[in-house]
């Protein structure tokens, strides 16, 4: 996988995972309540839709740094001779394709376990567990991909998980 990539994949889908967790884990765990597809799709929705803005943001800086710093190395009297060509079009294209990822990766991160509450809603603290689960295989996927150790990766996503569940429940923000 391309490294320019893998950033916004692994930040968007775990801050989906993290996010929709904290927000449904005190309606879930409490009240034993299941989430509605509505209310799936728009927990999702509101977890993605700040990506957006955060993603381009940080990406376009780190970009836009980049040609400041080549600027340098190449002894420009400005910065401005490479942030005005080609190069400055070519940063907003690179940060709008990374913004899209990162976005699309968390809106998945955070529907897909809501969605196992919508097709299985009992018992009630599956979607919760599956979330737990999933950022546990993706810690181990991550591990794998930048030659870590699987078991540790994937536990300390597993207590990550654990530990913003129990967060989420105390904080009780949806229900």
């Amino acid at each position: 996988m391309k490294t320019n990539l893998l950033f916004p994949i692994v930040v968007g889908l775990t801050d989906g995972i993290i996010t929709s967790l904290i927000f449904t884990a005190g309606e879930i765990l409490h009240f034993g309540g299941s989430i509605s597809f509505g209310l799936a799709i728009r927990i999702a929705i509101g977890v993605a839709l700040p990506s957006v803005f955060t993603f381009y943001v940080a990406e376009y800086a780190r970009l836009r740094r980049e040609l400041v710093d080549a600027s340098r190395e190449l002894n420009l009297s400005s910065p401005m001779h490479l942030i005005n060509s080609q190069l400055g079009r070519v940063i907003v294209r690179k940060a709008l394709i990374v913004t899209s990822i990162g976005t699309i990766a968390g809106f998945a991160g955070a529907l897909l376990p809501l969605l196992i509450s919508v097709m299985i809603p009992s018992p009630t603290w599956l979607p919760i567990a599956a979330a737990i689960l999933a950022l546990g295989a993706f810690g181990m996927g991550l591990a794998i991909s930048v030659r870590g150790n699987p078991i540790y990766w994937m536990a300390a996503l597993v207590a990550a998980g654990v530990l913003v569940a129990l967060i989420g429940s105390v904080l009780h923000i949806v229900g």
